[in-house]
């Protein structure tokens, strides 16, 4: 908005000053006592008199017309009838003409000096909301949960949006306010930058946020803003590495792996890099890895793994900084890996640097098999088992369950890595985290690993189940082959079972599987079994905020 001028959204008005943040000073004031809000359409403000604007939409003998706001008084006044029976939504151009969107009809101009209407792009399309940037150049319109712009002579697309919009406002030259359709909210809307398509901000006002008794001689109330919570990019990268820590003699040598995840919110390529800067004095290790020189690329939400061996050629400390980033969005994680290099026979002091288990969730009372692995460093000469024991969140013991080993056999799969496995059945009673550590007695002392849970669940079923081969189709967007009675969402870290549970019975799904130790859900669908009605699922669950990501299930060939 310009110069502290107001703007009215579906009947209710919405009172913006100037001010630091465009959230400084928003107030409301409902029309409702001087006309049905139900009948207020579409409104605006013309932007050099800053006078409102508005349409109405169900009565019969004034649909199409025009009137006049009266803002201290909520007065309308009749001007002129457009000629146009539904208009969806309102905006001036910097001109001061005034332009609209008439549903089965399409961009409208009107002249409200004139009283003269123009029908400019004829389509049967239905937009939610338009509204013009600050200096005329672009007309912005939300259709369904896309952003579309027009220049004055081409249209197109440019941005997919996070839901469903039903309203728009200019912020900034490159930054728009939208408003989400379908929230649990008096406002759910989010602040996007439509040149990159990011989600900047996303904000909402609880029903519980409204607070009367705070006026000024507009707005006889004031919202509440709710605090700003940032939002998952289309594109995220993290970086795990098997440790953080790790001390070698000077002529030996360890292993270490990376772990890249990948996770995508949308269906364009990405190129994922890898790199590495040592610290300290040069040539005091030489480090050999798997890593693809050119990197990897993936239009999926995918995992890569770099092997790598690390050897000590001069004693010292060095850090190793482990980069990985996404190309095209400059999306980025590090992690430091610290190497002691000592002299022979300095450095022999056990360390049990990991505790991991696989998988990482069981279902209630039933028995599982998990395969528990760790790490140990610092020693060449490390003990023949390290012992798996359950504890309590705090690490106090409650059982001893046997030993992993490091001797190629019994699930261990390679003799003499450093990494001891083994296999135990574990079963849970009680819905919620088991706990487990290991230990060793070193040169007469205890060492111990950090403790690591797992996840006792009994809501859902863990691990993916089978898809239906039968119900196989073609993507003729992109030519990918999806099933058409699945869909993957993942929900936000927090997100309650009972919540997830209500969020899937609402679209009609079925929770089918559940991916160990993530917030991430197989579900089967029904539908008309196409890809277009698979997408559509996809859009609805993206809709909710407790949903991180949504997806079709696509179909993986395996040459």
């Amino acid at each position: 908005m310009k110069n502290s001028t107001k703007q009215c959204l579906a009947g209710v008005l919405f009172c913006f000053t100037t001010g630091n943040t465009w959230a400084d000073n928003l107030q409301v004031k409902s029309l409702s006592e001087v006309y049905p809000i139900s009948n207020i359409k579409a409104l605006d403000n013309h932007s050099n008199t800053g006078r409102l604007y508005a349409v109405l939409n169900d009565d019969t003998s004034r649909i199409g017309y025009l009137y006049t706001v009266n803002i201290q008084t909520g007065e309308l006044t009749k001007r002129f009838s457009t000629g146009f029976a539904e208009i969806e939504s309102l905006s001036f151009h910097p001109d001061g003409t005034l332009w609209g969107w008439a549903k089965g009809d399409g961009l409208i101009k009107i002249n409200v000096q004139t009283d003269k209407s123009d029908l400019i792009i004829p389509t049967s399309v239905q937009v939610a909301d338009i509204r013009w940037n600050h200096d005329g150049t672009q007309l912005y319109a939300a259709l369904g949960a896309s952003l579309w712009t027009y220049d004055g002579q081409n249209v197109k697309q440019v941005c997919d949006l996070s839901g469903y919009t039903q309203s728009l406002e200019i912020l900034s030259e490159d930054m728009l306010l939208i408003e989400l359709y379908g929230q649990k909210t008096v406002l759910a809307f989010d602040a996007i930058n439509w040149k990159t398509c990011k989600i900047m901000a996303e904000r909402g006002v609880a029903l519980g946020k409204v607070v009367l008794g705070k006026y000024d001689e507009a707005c006889p109330a004031q919202i509440e803003v709710a605090p700003k919570i940032e939002t998952a990019p289309k594109q995220t990268i993290s970086l795990d590495q098997g440790l953080s820590t790790m001390t070698l003699e000077v002529g030996t040598k360890s292993n270490v792996a990376f772990v890249v995840k990948l996770s995508k919110n949308d269906k364009a390529n990405s190129r994922v890099t890898f790199s590495q800067t040592i610290a300290s004095v040069q040539n005091g290790l030489s480090i050999f890895s798997d890593y693809p020189t050119r990197g990897w690329t993936s239009s999926l939400s995918t995992s890569f793994v770099v092997n790598e061996s690390i050897s000590g050629l001069k004693p010292g400390i060095y850090t190793i900084t482990s980069t990985v980033a996404i190309v095209e969005t400059g999306e980025l994680d590090s992690k430091e890996l610290t190497v002691t290099v000592v002299e022979p026979g300095e450095g022999d002091e056990l360390s049990i640097v990991s505790l991991d288990a696989e998988p990482e969730s069981i279902n209630l009372d039933v028995s599982t098999d998990i395969i528990f692995t760790s790490l140990v460093s610092g020693t060449d000469n490390p003990p023949t088992t390290l012992t798996l024991e359950e504890v309590d969140e705090n690490g106090l013991p409650i059982v001893t369950l046997g030993e992993l080993n490091d001797n190629g056999t019994a699930g261990d799969l390679v003799a003499g890595d450093f990494i001891y496995s083994g296999t135990f059945t574990i079963t849970g009673s009680v819905e919620g985290k088991k706990f487990y550590r290991t230990t060793a007695i070193y040169n007469e002392d205890i060492v111990t690993s950090e403790v690591n849970a797992i996840e006792v669940e009994n809501r859902f079923p863990i691990g993916i189940a089978p898809s239906n081969s039968n119900s196989l189709v073609q993507d003729s967007n992109n030519g990918e082959f999806l099933y058409s009675d699945e869909v993957i969402v993942a929900f936000v870290e927090g997100t309650s079972p009972k919540r997830i549970e209500k969020i899937v019975a609402a679209e009609s799904a079925t929770i089918v599987g559940k991916i160990s130790g993530t917030r991430t859900f197989q579900l089967r669908i029904s539908g008309d079994g196409t890809a277009k009605f698979v997408w559509a699922m996809v859009t609805a669950f993206k809709a909710y905020p407790e949903v991180d990501y949504a997806e079709p299930s696509f179909h993986v060939s395996v040459d």
